[in-house]
């Protein structure tokens, strides 16, 4: 597949800067552009919750690197798919509602598009990315995949799973993929992404940011704040200007189980 002239002139336009990471995906696939409180690119944070058993979470989930740009699926919009699961702990959690989630950048004509039609399709049992302050983790209590953050260069492409569509799957090692829109911020604020585990926190020989995770847009994620702090900072990363972000934490974020147990996992979206 050729480079789409799109996609190279902002890749020359990053490499005179110096600052951003070159935005040629995986596989020549370009990620989809995102801008925080922007209804034309999905940005908004909207929410809306939503009472249904079977809803699926996709906190510090584990990301397929490369994405898929197919002309029949999704009309070519690429998307990346995630291991994702199915908690018990609760059946509250928080739809995207509006210009807001990956239901909104797949522009899936067929699938609902946020608030009250997605939570009654999840009751009817279609499968659904969303949220909740107390879903469980992958594997809790297990520390495999314990969640950590990282800070990674402006414009660097991550997955977006809030909202993203699902579906039962062998091929799975959870049993369940997501589709996640796979984008990135078009502002210059370093890109923060979640982490499935500690191993990915050691930074050489392994640079995380090199790689394709879930988060949401640079500025909106509150991973860093109630972290305190994020287990690996790529070079560069961490002194560039944040332009048009927010201060809205946006939609709540998981801490873990409830307090009453006995270990916590961090915060990642």
């Amino acid at each position: 597949m050729q480079f789409s002239l799109l996609s190279v002139v902002v890749a020359l336009s990053l490499v005179a800067k110096g600052t951003s990471r070159i935005l040629v995906g995986k596989e020549d696939v370009y990620p989809t552009p995102i801008k925080p409180m922007d209804p034309d690119t999905c940005g908004i944070l909207d929410d809306y919750p939503c009472e249904a058993e079977g809803w699926v979470f996709c906190f510090n989930a584990v990301c397929e690197d490369d994405p898929i740009s197919d002309p029949a699926k999704y009309g070519g919009k690429p998307f990346n798919r995630c291991q994702c699961w199915q908690p018990t702990s609760t059946n509250s959690s928080i739809l995207p509602i509006g210009r807001a989630g990956t239901n909104c950048v797949l522009d899936l004509p067929d699938f609902p598009r946020g608030g009250k039609p997605m939570c009654d399709a999840m009751k009817a049992g279609t499968l659904i990315s969303t949220s909740s302050r107390y879903g469980t983790p992958r594997d809790y209590p297990s520390m495999q995949y314990k969640a950590e953050t990282a800070i990674c260069l402006p414009k660097t492409p991550f997955t977006l799973c809030w909202g993203a569509p699902c579906y039962k799957t062998s091929e799975s090692p959870t049993g369940i993929f997501c589709d996640c829109s796979y984008q990135f911020t078009d502002n210059e604020a370093d890109q923060q992404i979640s982490l499935p585990g500690p191993s990915e926190c050691i930074g050489a020989p392994v640079n995380p940011c090199q790689y394709t995770h879930a988060s949401m847009a640079a500025g909106l994620s509150p991973n860093g704040a109630l972290n305190g702090g994020s287990c690996y900072t790529e070079p560069g990363a961490g002194e560039s200007t944040c332009v048009e972000c927010c201060n809205d934490p946006g939609p709540p974020t998981p801490p873990g189980p409830p307090p009453n147990k006995s270990k916590a996992s961090k915060n990642s979206f």
